[in-house]
């Protein structure tokens, strides 16, 4: 359970510092432009993300890259951290021990 929590610390630090790149970059340019979450992959490596396009197409349910995989990736990077942060931190929370 420690691998969650120490996980969703890294993805909330993440989100905070993503929040203040957002931030920085409103400030510049005076409109909000979030960065995606396709954009983010794309930064890192473009062949990653078209190799998993590949794999999920030729893959036995070929419609989940157009129908969902797609929608996910248009999601602000903000979210997706935030989120995933919140789920792993609720995952790791220790429960009243019972003796």
């Amino acid at each position: 359970m420690m691998i969650f929590r120490y996980g969703g610390y890294v993805l909330f630090f993440g989100a905070v510092l993503v929040l203040g790149i957002e931030v920085l970059r409103y400030s510049e340019h005076n409109a909000w432009h979030l960065v995606t979450l396709e954009q983010a992959w794309r930064s890192f490596g473009a062949e990653g993300l078209d190799h998993a396009a590949e794999w999920v197409v030729n893959g036995p349910f070929p419609g989940v890259w157009e129908d969902v995989m797609l929608r996910l990736l248009d999601l602000p990077l903000l979210l997706v951290m935030a989120i995933g942060a919140l789920i792993l931190l609720f995952v790791s929370r220790r429960g009243p021990s019972v003796h």
